[in-house]
């Protein structure tokens, strides 16, 4: 599927190799992104406090002993909320190594996956702090050590929150480059 949408960025470029030989070499044509911050690492850098922030608090209560572990409406939020983490921690390392210039490709896998994933986790996340909540509620015993969860989940939401929110500034701050100063570089050139 992203094949299909990206066909029209790539072209065919006839080039002479060491023997002599013609040969036609795919090239990218398509639109270039250029950050507005100095670089993308500083922009990375701006992220991972966001992702610490969320993932630790989770951590610790999936292998705290509370009693709403045990609670199915708070667990299964939980867990799938470390399923989009993944994708969220790929589209962090995508963006460690973004060229100045990037492809429509790299900003794509690397800003638009932590800003798409740092919305589902923020999702599932607030799901688990809400059936945590609801779980505090109907358990009238289990409220001594249940509130030290319902402030891990809230610490969860806060740091994914703040990843959604710095994600989504530098998405925004993507602009593309001038038709005259964007570079024709062999496909080969980037791998995505």
């Amino acid at each position: 599927m992203k094949e299909r949408k990206l066909k029209e960025d790539y072209g065919l470029q006839t080039q002479i190799d060491e023997k002599g030989r013609e040969k036609q070499v795919p090239v990218y044509r398509g639109e270039w992104f250029i950050l507005k911050e100095k670089s993308s690492k500083s922009a990375l850098y701006s992220l991972i406090p966001g992702s610490l922030l969320f993932l630790i608090p989770l951590i610790i209560y999936l292998f705290g002993a509370s009693p709403s572990t045990y609670c199915l409406y708070v667990l299964i939020p939980a867990i799938a909320a470390l399923l989009p983490a993944v994708y969220l921690a790929g589209g962090l390392f995508r963006m460690y190594g973004a060229p100045s210039p990037m492809t429509k490709l790299r900003k794509e896998t690397g800003i638009g996956r932590v800003l798409r994933s740092s919305f589902g986790c923020m999702l599932l996340t607030g799901a688990a702090l809400a059936g945590d909540l609801i779980f505090l509620l109907l358990n009238s015993d289990a409220r001594n050590g249940e509130w030290a969860c319902a402030c891990l989940f809230l610490l969860s939401f806060a740091g994914i929150l703040m990843v959604f929110v710095r994600s989504r500034k530098i998405w925004h701050g993507i602009e593309p480059v001038r038709k005259e100063d964007r570079p024709v570089v062999p496909a080969d050139a980037e791998k995505p």
